[in-house]
Parts: structure tokens; C-alpha cells; sequence
């Protein structure tokens, strides 16, 4: 209760009363007669959670000499609650009145007084904040045990309600509010200049990082609306947002630049004998004929693996497209070429292997070789990489053709015909021709890639009729000596291959009748085998083809020399056709050289054997472009066939008639390079236009049409043209107006395993092609449903008209389109067209075969 007691105005106060204790004192008057009146705040103390009745209220006050003072209290509550309550008095006199106010204060028992929300800035994802415990009336709180709060060991961004609870039950709650002010810090990528390595490369933006006080991951957007960065300048401009949603933004500007990774190869090699070291020409070819237009130029560099460190020997301009590493001492340098793009690196070539190579001859007389009548000699030039403990190494033998076997002076051009039963030359005076010696270079540029070469003598069946099967059991009798000295070793090596050399895989080289000879060695191997000896590749430079070898076993090439003198009628296209026939998987590549004779692939056939009946002379490459050439082409092939410490590589794409010929190549020939291809790997036959049913229908069974032509006739051998090479059969089309389509149905056939459309066409000898360069025409896929989607055979390969020659044959060459061309449902193709007489070729005469699908 109050210490105050409630007030009676009396008159006999004189105007004044006191309230209060004794020691109170008056309340002094003012000028006027009006009463004063001071209140005081009434403590209750702890009530009942229900409340209590209104206790008697009272205040002091003052007559003030307005006579009698009256003085009322009241409350707007019925009952007192806990918590506070307001009271009014008002003090009465004949002169007016006077009011004052007190709070009427109570507690209740178990009740907690909280403190006011408490706000603070954010110092990380989460914030320490001291939440000060609850006020405890403890003179009528019961707890009941000790205060407990649901509080976090830190707040994160936002409002937190924190509650306080006592075991007895009483309870209150704070808010707690942590607050984000400021935005993120944005860091954006430096400006920077970027180089793209391929044509394909996806060059993704640069990302900026952002950092915020209350947020751990700030989302990070950019206005670049591309998926990869394009060639040229590009500016980007990066926003930072956090989770309370502040933003900051900065830019960066980006150059692109095309310095795209160049192929590498190994040209040629030369070993030089006095410095017990080896001359190693590399040459690179950019992708896509000179695309990746921001080269400046290439590096060349040298290491002692495939992952470096790297040693950078020069730098080129970027027209340059081949190096010279001379003297090379080292076992096995590597090389890669990095494009540039100024003073920044782009991409890096493929890492490329090479081997010092060292050289020797073996001269076994005496030894007998089946069907030739008499004991010869086993001559070999041999080079090989010269540490042979990294083997073994594939074994490649070579084998020139019919030359002459005496010359007057050993750098006499001449050579004489004459009967050896051994490598010399038996007339007395004259000089032994060394016609193995004339494929050294190749040997040694094939020993540098990893190979261990030999270039065998042929001199003994030289001048001799055709000895084809003579010259393939003199290959077996020399692989036969290589299997003695690749194990057990003997004369004169001793035990130097042994363990050096792999017969698993052999690989043969053969020009001329040697082209022949190697292609006869599969069906000599297969009746007569040498323990341990597999053949993975055969290649023949402008073979002869007397006794009609079928090498249909393994992997053939053949090359054809457009100005070839000697094998005038190129019958080296008839072993090939033969091979395709037989449905090898392959792969199998036929190549015609445009300008290059037959005798200068050997360094020592030095006479020009087309006398002009060929070719003009002036058409003719050269003997050093024939010869670089060959290397390339070569060296292709047995990376394919049988690569030396690797897994085979896919033919390239100069090989399947789908590029030109490499820029490395070409420059390290030093002559632009004309060449026709055909080639096939595994495939699925549609029509080769031979045997039953043809030419209406074809080998799955359809029905062919041929609409619109003025002939439309199928041909085999001379019945398709005198100038036809090929002992196969061809689909003859002639047209002179309209748009005639050649189609052939497949019957839905399912084309998704399969990679390539595929057939050979050759432009015929025909006034219809009078004036043409090249032929053009549609190739038309449709499938079962009727979707159709066409491609233009130019978009694929150039399908020239002929080739210069003085009476060009009809050489095949192979057109292939990728599958992926043709927007249709390749499960199920219905049927395959050819439509002529479009985009101005509206004349014109072809022969056709070997419509496939192939890999």
C-alpha cells in the first residue's frame, strides 16, 4: 500500500493540508486562488495475476485562499492488473480546480521483463550478439531453477526472436535484429588477351569472385550473352548481389585471338656418318588450310619426352611450315611446334618422337632362295634408331625394281643390264649400281620415326625377264634372316638386334617389280610361314602386275605416277580393285601422283623415263618433290598400319580424299601437289555393279533406276573405255539436259554404325566434258519416312576432270560424305541418290562403283 493516507480538506487548515507523513512538505501556492495539487506514483507491490480492486487514492494539495479544497482520485480500470495503471486527481476549490497523474504499479508473480528489440550490424554469415538476460522481480517470482534462452551461439542476417523461459514456467521474449548495410566486394578478372589453341576450343568467360561481410556466396551475374568468347574484343560488364540484395558492378575487357595447335610430323632424316649424328626435318600443318588467322608464327621446340621440359631452337614466321634440326646427338629428341599469336603462346602440335639413327649392310653369300636356280646374295642396307634397348621396333622392308645393275663410273646416270648371281656387277671395269642404296633415304627417314629399315639388293633377279615370284621368295629369304637376327643373332651383326627388333609387326616397301614382289609376299607367307613373321602393312610405288598378286590379308597402298614412263598403263589400280573386291577391312589407299615419273622415287634411277609420250616433260614434279613426297606419304601410312610404339591412328584425312595434301608435305616436296585418292576401310557394299542382277539391282537387294540419262549402261575392263585402267565393273552415265537422278534403295537400312556415304567416281573421256575442270553433282539420302536431305559432292572433295597427262587415264577416286551430313533418320534410310546436271553442270559423263557405307 502507499505510504500516503488519504486527505480531508478541512477549513480549519487555513487553506493548507498536508498530506503524508508529518515531514512532508506544504505545497506552496501561486498567485492566484486556485489549489495546487502534486501526486505520487503508488507501488502495490505483487497481486494476483487476476487483479485487485481499485485501492483509496489520494494526493496532496492546497486551498491556496479559494476556500475549501476538495480532492477525488479514479482510475479508467475497474481493477488494478498487473503491470501499471494510470490514476488522476483532481483538487476542487470555489476558485477552479487542479489535476495531477500517478502510476499505479504491480507485479505479478513469475513474470520476466525483457529488454527492447537490440539491433547491430552484421560482421560475418553469422554475428555474435550479447543478449542481456531478463529482468527478475524477485520478491514475487518463483523460477523455479535457473533462466534458459533458445539463443543462438551467433545471429545470421535478419530478425532473431530469442526467448527466455524459467523452469517454473515464466517467460519473455526479445527481438534481435542484424543487419546487412553493405554491398558486396566484386573482383573482376584482369583484362586480358586469350588464345584459342583449336578451332573447336570453348573459351569460356573469365569468372570475377565476390566477397561479402554477411553473405559466404554472393551470386555473380554478367550481361555476356554468348556461350564462348569470339575472335576479336569483347567487354563484360559483372554484378555481384548478396542476400540481403545490395549489388556492386565492374567490368573487364577481353581480346580473343585464333592461334590454333598445328599437326606435327617427322619429314625426313638423314644420317650423317662422319658425325655419328642425324639431320631431322619436322613440318607442321595448320587445321582447316590456314585457319586460326591471328598466327604470327611458330616456336619449335625440343625435349627429352613427351611432357618436356621443352627447349625452345627458333622461332618462324608463319608462313613457314618446315625446320631443320641438324646434328642431332641425342637418342630420341622430341618436337613439338607451338603456334603464336605475337608475343603470346597458342596452341602446341601434337608431341612428335624421332630417333638418331645409325646405319650398316649385311652381304651373306651363298644362300639359298626358293625357285631362283642358283646361290645368291642376301644385301641389305640397313638403318635403324641407334638405341636399340628402347625396341623393338617394327621391322620395313624395302625393295627396289628392275634397274640396270653396271654403270661405267659410280656417278655415271647410265646403267647397263647385265646376268649377277650375287649384289655386284659382273662386268670386269664397270661399277656395281647401288639400286638398294637408291631407298636409303627412305630407309633412314623411316628409322628416325622408330623403325628398324632395310632396303634390300634385288640386283641378282634384275634384268632377268619378270622373276616376280623370285624377287617375293628373295623378301622371305631376307625376313627369314631378320627372324636369326632379331633372336639368336648372327653373322655379321652378332646379337646387335637381337631383342630389338618386332617381326610381329613387318611392314613392306617395294617399287616397281618390287611393288609387285611385295605384294605376292602375303600368299608366299601364307604357303611357306617364318616362324614369328606377320605382315601389317604392304605399299607398292608403281608396281607391275604380271602375275596379278592379291595381297587381300592385310592393309595395301598403292601409288600411281601420273607421268610414269615405264608402267604406262598404271596396272598397279588393277591389284588394288582386286583387294577392295575382296572385302578386307582394310584400310586400303590407291594414289595417283599427278607430275611425278617412275624412276626418280630412287635416288640412283637418275634417267627421266618418260621420254615425253607420258607427259609434256615440263608437267613433271621433280625428282626431289617425288622423293619428299614418298616420305610423307610413307611415313602416313605406317603410323596407320603399324606404328612404331603406339596404337594405330586413323588414316589421315588427306588419305581418304577428304583434305588437300598437307602444307608440310607440299613445302618439304617444294611444289604445289596434285593427288587423286581412293580408299576404304571396313564397309557395308551397296553396288559394285558385278555380278547377278546388276546393274538393277544392287547388293542389298533393291531396285536401281537410273532416270533421265541419255545412257545409263553398266561396263567392265575396256568395254567402259580404252582408257580405262580398271579390270572392274562401273555404272557408264551420260546427260545432256534435265536433272537425272541415279537412285539405288536400301530397304530402311539402319546407316548409324557407319560413317561415311562412300563411292569412286572418274570423269570420263567424253566431248560432254568439254571445257570442265571438275565434276559437281548431289548426293541424296531419304528415309523411310520421306525425309530428304542433300549435300553437294564439292562440299567433300574436288572430283577433278582427268589429270595432265599426254593420254590421261580414268582413274578412280573416292567421294566421301559423312553420314552427319544428312539431316534424315539414319536408322532407317530408304534410299540413296545421285542427281546430275546441277549447279551448271548440266552435261557431262561419269563412270560410278563402289557405292558403300564405310568407316
Amino acid at each position: 500500500m502507499s505510504r500516503f493516507t488519504l486527505c480531508v480538506a478541512m477549513a480549519s487548515c487555513l487553506g493548507l493540508i498536508a498530506c503524508g507523513d508529518d515531514d512532508t512538505p506544504p505545497i506552496e501556492c501561486g498567485e492566484t486562488d486556485l489549489p495546487v495539487i502534486a501526486c505520487e506514483d503508488v507501488e502495490l507491490g505483487c497481486i494476483d495475476e487476476a487483479g485487485v480492486p481499485v485501492p483509496p487514492l489520494s494526493a496532496m494539495a492546497n486551498a491556496c485562499g479559494g476556500g475549501a479544497v476538495e480532492v477525488t482520485c479514479s482510475t479508467e480500470a475497474e481493477t488494478i492488473l498487473p503491470g501499471t495503471t494510470e490514476a488522476t486527481c483532481v483538487a476542487r476549490n470555489t476558485a477552479g480546480e487542479a489535476r495531477c497523474t500517478m502510476e499505479i504499479r504491480a507485479s505479478a508473480p513469475g513474470r520476466l521483463a525483457c529488454s527492447d528489440t537490440i539491433r547491430t550490424a552484421c560482421a560475418a554469415e553469422t554475428t555474435s550478439v550479447d543478449v542481456p538476460a531478463p529482468v527478475v522481480d524477485e520478491a514475487c517470482t518463483d523460477l523455479g531453477g535457473d533462466l534458459v534462452s533458445d539463443a543462438p551461439a551467433a545471429f545470421p542476417v535478419g530478425t532473431t526472436t530469442v526467448t527466455f523461459s524459467a523452469p517454473a514456467g515464466p517467460s519473455c521474449s526479445v527481438e534481435v535484429v542484424v543487419a546487412d548495410d553493405a554491398p558486396p566486394v566484386l573482383t573482376c578478372p584482369a583484362d586480358a588477351t586469350l588464345v584459342a589453341t583449336a578451332p573447336d576450343t570453348d573459351l569460356p568467360l573469365p569468372a570475377a569472385s565476390a566477397t561479402d561481410g554477411c553473405d559466404p556466396a554472393p551470386s555473380v551475374t554478367h550481361d555476356f550473352e554468348g556461350a564462348v568468347i569470339e575472335r576479336g574484343v569483347t567487354e563484360v560488364t559483372y554484378t555481384a548481389t548478396d542476400a540481403s540484395g545490395h549489388a556492386t558492378s565492374c567490368s573487364s575487357t577481353f581480346e580473343r585471338r585464333d592461334a590454333y595447335s598445328p599437326f606435327l610430323r617427322l619429314l625426313s632424316a638423314t644420317w650423317n656418318v662422319a658425325a655419328e649424328s642425324t639431320d631431322l626435318t619436322i613440318g607442321w600443318d595448320t587445321p582447316n588450310s590456314g585457319a586460326g588467322g591471328d598466327t604470327s608464327g611458330y616456336a619449335i621446340e625440343r625435349g627429352a619426352s613427351a611432357d618436356g621440359p621443352w627447349s625452345r631452337l627458333a622461332e618462324v614466321g608463319r608462313r613457314v611450315r618446315t625446320y631443320l634440326d641438324a646434328d642431332v646427338t641425342i637418342a630420341h629428341p622430341h618436337y613439338r611446334v607451338v603456334a603464336l599469336a605475337d608475343e603470346l603462346d597458342g596452341g602446341p602440335s601434337n608431341v612428335v618422337q624421332a630417333h638418331r639413327i645409325e646405319g650398316d649392310t649385311y652381304d651373306v653369300r651363298d644362300q639359298t632362295v626358293p625357285t631362283i636356280p642358283f646361290a645368291t646374295t642376301l644385301y641389305g642396307a640397313v638403318r635403324y634408331p641407334a638405341d636399340l634397348g628402347a625396341g623393338p621396333y617394327p621391322l620395313v622392308v624395302l625393295m627396289h625394281g628392275n634397274h640396270g645393275i653396271c654403270r661405267r663410273t659410280p656417278t655415271d646416270d647410265r646403267d647397263a643390264c647385265a646376268d649377277s648371281r650375287d649384289h655386284e656387277c659382273p662386268q670386269p671395269g664397270w661399277f656395281t649400281t647401288p639400286n638398294a642404296e637408291g631407298l636409303a633415304y627412305l630407309a633412314e627417314t623411316v628409322a628416325a620415326m622408330g623403325y628398324v629399315a632395310v632396303s634390300i639388293s634385288g640386283n641378282a633377279v634384275n634384268c632377268r625377264d619378270t622373276w616376280i615370284g623370285e624377287r617375293a621368295q628373295l623378301i622371305r629369304s631376307h625376313l627369314d634372316r631378320w627372324r636369326r637376327y632379331a633372336s639368336s643373332g648372327a653373322a655379321p651383326f652378332s646379337t646387335r638386334f637381337a631383342g630389338a627388333v618386332d617381326l610381329s609387326r613387318v611392314a613392306l616397301f617395294g617399287h616397281s617389280r618390287g611393288g609387285e614382289a611385295v605384294a605376292t609376299v602375303p600368299s608366299v607367307l601364307r604357303s611357306t610361314p617364318v616362324a614369328g613373321v606377320s605382315l601389317a602393312s604392304v605399299f607398292s610405288l608403281a608396281p607391275t602386275d604380271y602375275d596379278m598378286p592379291t595381297p587381300t590379308d592385310v592393309p595395301y597402298a598403292v601409288l600411281l605416277p601420273g607421268c610414269d614412263g615405264d608402267v604406262r598403263f598404271l596396272v598397279g589400280t588393277d591389284i588394288y580393285d582386286r583387294v577392295v573386291a575382296a572385302d578386307h577391312p582394310g584400310p586400303h589407299a590407291q594414289l595417283l601422283f599427278v607430275g611425278a615419273n617412275h624412276n626418280f622415287f630412287s635416288t640412283e634411277w637418275r634417267i627421266d623415263d618418260n621420254d615425253g609420250s607420258a607427259c609434256d616433260p615440263s608437267l613433271e614434279v621433280g625428282a626431289p618433290a617425288q622423293r619428299g613426297a614418298l616420305e610423307g606419304v610413307f611415313g602416313s601410312w605406317l603410323a596407320t598400319t603399324v606404328p612404331s610404339g603406339g596404337t594405330s591412328i586413323a588414316a589421315e584425312p588427306f588419305m581418304r580424299n577428304e583434305n588437300d595434301p598437307p602444307e608440310s608435305i607440299a613445302t618439304w616436296a617444294g611444289t604445289e601437289l596434285d593427288w587423286r585418292w581412293s580408299f576404304v576401310a571396313d564397309r557395308q557394299r551397296i553396288d559394285e555393279f558385278e555380278g547377278a542382277g546388276t546393274p538393277d539391282r544392287n547388293l542389298l537387294g533393291g531396285a536401281n533406276t537410273f532416270e533421265g540419262f541419255d545412257e545409263a549402261s553398266r561396263c567392265y575392263d575396256n568395254a567402259c573405255g580404252t582408257r580405262y585402267p580398271h579390270e572392274k565393273g562401273a555404272m557408264h552415265l551420260d546427260w545432256s539436259t534435265g536433272r537425272p537422278i541415279a537412285s539405288f534403295e536400301l530397304g530402311g537400312l539402319d546407316t548409324t554404325g557407319r560413317d561415311y556415304v562412300s563411292m569412286r567416281v572418274v570423269s570420263r573421256r567424253s566431248g560432254l566434258n568439254a571445257g570442265l575442270d571438275e565434276q559437281r553433282f548431289l548426293v541424296r539420302l531419304v528415309d523411310s519416312a520421306g525425309g530428304r536431305a542433300q549435300v553437294r559432292s564439292q562440299s567433300w572433295a574436288y572430283l577433278p576432270h582427268l589429270f595432265p597427262a599426254r593420254d590421261p587415264l580414268e582413274i578412280f577416286q573416292t567421294l566421301r560424305i559423312p553420314t552427319a551430313a544428312f539431316d534424315v533418320d539414319l536408322a532407317s534410310v530408304d534410299r540413296l541418290e545421285v542427281e546430275m546436271g546441277v549447279g551448271g553442270f548440266t552435261e557431262g559423263s561419269l563412270l560410278v562403283s563402289d557405292l558403300a557405307l564405310s568407316d
